[in-house]
């Protein structure tokens, strides 16, 4: 397993809520710069992990890495989409808001486990790449993938 590129992206002052936008900008940053550094595009991308500390975050974060225009998130997720066997499994391990708020580690762990092969009921079949990303004052996205 290897972290095949990281960003991030921080507005600390004045964060105490979330901007109007909610971090979609700085998600399109940190998306485009972790794909563009590894030489991968968004078709790549297995699998998501999302920071959520907060349902909709699971949304902005799909509408700011693109997967979705902003708005359409709700609808785009429907019929399966991001569960197992859908276009973009995301937070296979059922994320922060089921298993427990670790800032975000739990997922990060999930995205090895899951590049591993370790998941058992839950594994996306022939897992290679996984992205991370964390909508919140330091906005921030890894991408994993079994080869370099």
């Amino acid at each position: 397993m290897h972290v095949l590129a990281a960003a991030q992206r921080a507005r600390l002052v004045g964060s105490d809520f979330p901007p109007e936008d909610f971090w979609r900008e700085a998600l399109t940053e940190v998306g485009e710069e972790v794909l563009r550094a590894a030489g991968r595009d968004r078709t790549d991308v297995d699998a998501l992990m999302v920071y959520d500390n907060f349902s909709p975050n699971v949304l902005f974060t799909l509408e700011g890495l693109g997967w979705c225009r902003p708005g359409e998130a709700g609808d785009w997720i429907g019929g399966g989409r991001i569960g197992l066997g859908g276009e973009l499994p995301c937070n296979t391990s059922g994320g922060q808001l089921s298993e427990g708020y670790l800032q975000g580690w739990g997922l990060v762990a999930e995205a090895v486990r899951q590049l591993r092969g370790n998941c058992g009921a839950r594994q996306v079949p022939d897992a290679r790449v996984i992205q991370y990303a964390c909508a919140a004052p330091i906005v921030s996205s890894l991408l994993f993938g079994t080869e370099a």
